[in-house]
């Protein structure tokens, strides 16, 4: 022992110390596992899988998820009233959220009022009362300096909501 302590660090022999000491000799009293035969010879039980070794523990405790929630998925989903359109294929101003447009002309006459609206990519769209805009967004109403679009949502009790968003139209030099 004295010849690998002189090798080894003093924090590695100590270690090395401690697990002989703490091995188990061939003194050592039988586990209950184990059974003794008629001539004095230990023969081991056979080992058994870790399924039934689970089962045969005190808490023989074991989950089936057949039939039940999934234990980390929250219990409430919020929707909107998007999500209850989301299988429709949008095409015009239904692919744009009104915060996706910016407002850059209203034209007010004898007809109806209309506005005119650009989208990300630089493309010009004609509104009038009534367009819808968005999933669930329709245009109110169009005045000398801003276009209400009215948008449908659904609250956390499911509940159908309203909410008012304004389109200002920003004068030149005017900043936002």
């Amino acid at each position: 022992m004295v010849s690998i302590k002189k090798h080894l660090g003093p924090i590695t022999a100590l270690v090395l110390t401690l697990v002989m000491l703490l091995a188990p000799s061939a003194t050592a009293p039988l586990r209950a596992e184990e059974a003794v035969s008629g001539s004095g010879d230990i023969a081991p039980l056979p080992p058994i899988s870790l399924l039934e070794e689970l089962q045969l523990g005190p808490s023989s405790f074991f989950y089936r998820q057949t039939g039940r929630p999934d234990p980390f998925m929250p219990f409430l989903a919020i929707r909107t009233a998007a999500d209850d359109l989301s299988d429709e294929e949008l095409t015009g101003l239904r692919r744009f959220e009104p915060g996706q447009l910016s407002l850059t002309a209203i034209v007010l006459g004898e007809r109806a009022p209309l506005a005119m609206v650009q989208d990300a990519s630089g493309y010009g769209h004609i509104i009038r009362p009534g367009t819808a805009i968005g999933r669930s967004g329709t245009v109110e109403s169009i005045t000398t300096n801003r276009v209400t679009i009215r948008q449908q949502v659904s609250s956390l009790t499911g509940e159908k909501e309203y909410r008012t968003i304004e389109m200002v139209l920003m004068q030149e030099g005017e900043e936002k």
